[in-house]
Parts: structure tokens; sequence; C-alpha cells
């Protein structure tokens, strides 16, 4: 499996794991490290595939995000998915975040063979993943504690990567980037 993902610039990134690390640290979740020990990038997922003509898709993916410029965008809502346990940061959606998404999944049609993605335009919910997995008192506690010191964030996307999603007994336990691309400045 493959993901599309969008990361962001140090700044973000250190905020970012300044919040998985107390949620590290008090014992909630260890969402950011891999099962194979390394850290996950703080991301917004822009869509995922099964399988990939990684050389097609390749010299499409440099060609779409060659005009392409970072954009800012702002953290401001901590939310949940309850049924997956799942604590995020959502952004807010603007023209420019729901055009980056429409236009990318038209040039990328070709690619797409699951229907029901929860990345298509019109079921997608652009978030950052600060959790999962947690149990309902889990989630709440977490919620809380993130929660208490929540400031809204200012962050900036400045690469979309390719990964390559590693699975261990059905269960993603880590992956690995196959190809990125840094945004010019805005």
């Amino acid at each position: 499996m493959y993901a599309a993902i969008l990361c962001f610039d140090e700044n973000t990134e250190e905020t970012i794991n300044r919040i998985w690390t107390n949620l590290s640290e008090t014992n909630m979740s260890n969402y950011h490290i891999d099962k194979n020990g390394s850290k996950k990038r703080p991301h917004i997922t822009l869509a995922d595939y099964e399988f990939l003509d990684l050389a097609h898709y390749e010299a499409r993916f440099n060609r779409f995000f060659a005009d392409k410029s970072s954009l800012d965008i702002d953290f401001s809502m901590l939310g949940s998915f309850p049924k997956g346990g799942t604590l995020f940061l959502a952004p807010t959606i603007t023209e420019a975040l729901l055009h980056l998404h429409t236009d990318y999944h038209k040039a990328f049609s070709a690619y797409r063979k699951d229907k029901a993605s929860y990345y298509l335009p019109g079921k997608w919910v652009p978030h950052l993943t600060i959790s999962n997995r947690l149990s309902h008192e889990n989630l709440a506690a977490a919620f809380d504690l993130v929660g208490r010191t929540f400031e809204p964030i200012r962050a900036r996307i400045s690469e979309v990567v390719l990964i390559k999603i590693l699975y261990e007994n059905g269960v993603a336990a880590g992956s690995e980037t196959v190809m990125s691309y840094q945004f010019t400045g805005s």
C-alpha cells in the first residue's frame, strides 16, 4: 500500500513532535513511533493506493508538483474519530488546500482503484493524526491533555511525499519514503 502525504516545515514538525512526546511521556500514546522504532513525520494524507506502477507515477508526480508552491494552513481544531480511537488536529479548509486535493485527484485518477477510500474528493476529512487506536477512556484523557494547552498552529506545507506502508501481521508497522517533492516558496 502507498500513500501520498503532505509534510510540513521544520517548526511545525517540532510543534507536533512536542505534542506527541507529551502523550508518550504520560503513557497515553506512542503513535509517533513505528513498530521498527523510527519516528513518523507529521502529515496530512492526500491519497492512498493499494498498488502503483512507480515509474509511470513518478513522471506524473514530478510534472504535477513542478508548478506548485508551499501552502500555509492553520490547525485550529482538535477533533476525533471515536470509532477508531483517533485524536487529530484539523486544518481550516481553505480554497487553496481544497484545490490542491481536488486537482491532485483529477491528475491521478488513473491510479484510483479503491472507490471507498476516505481520501477521495467529497469524502476527505483533512487531518493530522495525533494518536489512534485509543480506548474511549484514553481518547477522552488524551483529548483533555492536548486540549488544555492547545493553541492554533500556523503551518506550512513544504513537501509532498509518496510513502510505502509496511505491514506486519496485517497491521501497519512503518513506512519508507519512495519519492518526494519539495515545494517552492509561496
